[in-house]
């Protein structure tokens, strides 16, 4: 096996698909004939981690339940890749940044994965950027982590999939505020674990349609009493002014 270097740049650079490029291997996919084909050897071994660190994370998924929540499984997917990529091949912000890898990932390296939870649809494997599935999973992982899988996990285990759509795809004008979203995901758990169901949905949509329309006039880090104190009124406004639900 060759020993490659993963934190070296030039190793992602040939892992990468244009969209273009994506959209003639996307049209050469078969639902019967979806593994992948002629592999570098990066790509093999970037593929038999990944394979297998998602095997391991919906295995017990799928063994107690014949038909899993679909948000179970992108969160245990979620927190799969996240690992294996940070950990052992050197991922970073800027690498998930490129919608070329995300491409190459979901059409080259585990196209059946991406197929056994969405089927063909050509958004979620590189046509809609704010929908390519692999994409969203990591991102949704990083804007929520708290510094250990385990309590990353209790903080995000009791959303829907609305949650990763909402989080993932309001960038905002500057992108990501990750210290701000990261505060977010840990008061929505620990703070408003009572409210569920539709209102809990609800009530987080509302939260980041306000703090995206708040922070074209305020930065969340130098509000008085820091990104916390920030977080927490945004919750509060409705809390305080008893918002139907």
């Amino acid at each position: 096996m060759i020993n490659i270097d993963w934190l070296e740049p030039s190793v992602w650079e040939k892992l990468k698909l244009t969209k273009l490029d994506a959209t003639k291997k996307f049209e050469n996919l078969r639902e019967d004939d979806l593994l992948p084909k002629k592999l570098t050897q990066a790509s093999k071994d970037l593929r038999v981690a990944l394979v297998e660190a998602i095997r391991t994370a919906q295995t017990p998924l799928c063994e107690n339940n014949s038909t899993p929540d679909l948000y179970d499984i992108d969160l245990y997917t979620g927190l799969a890749i996240y690992e294996v990529l940070n950990e052992n091949f050197g991922f970073n912000e800027r690498l998930a940044s490129q919608d070329d890898i995300w491409r190459y990932l979901s059409i080259v390296i585990i196209p059946e994965v991406v197929y056994k939870r969405h089927g063909l649809k050509a958004g979620r494997y590189y046509e809609n950027p704010r929908r390519i599935w692999l994409k969203s999973l990591w991102w949704y992982i990083h804007l929520s982590w708290q510094n250990t899988r385990k309590l990353t996990f209790d903080v995000l285990k009791n959303n829907t999939t609305d949650t990763v759509a909402q989080l993932v795809e309001r960038t905002g004008i500057n992108g990501y505020r990750v210290d701000f979203t990261r505060e977010l995901m840990s008061v929505f758990h620990y703070d408003y674990l009572d409210v569920v169901g539709t209102q809990r949905t609800i009530l987080f949509r509302r939260v980041l349609k306000l703090s995206t329309a708040r922070t074209k006039i305020i930065e969340p880090s130098l509000v008085e009493g820091g990104i916390n104190t920030y977080v927490k009124g945004l919750f509060e406004y409705f809390v305080k002014t008893k918002v139907k639900m």
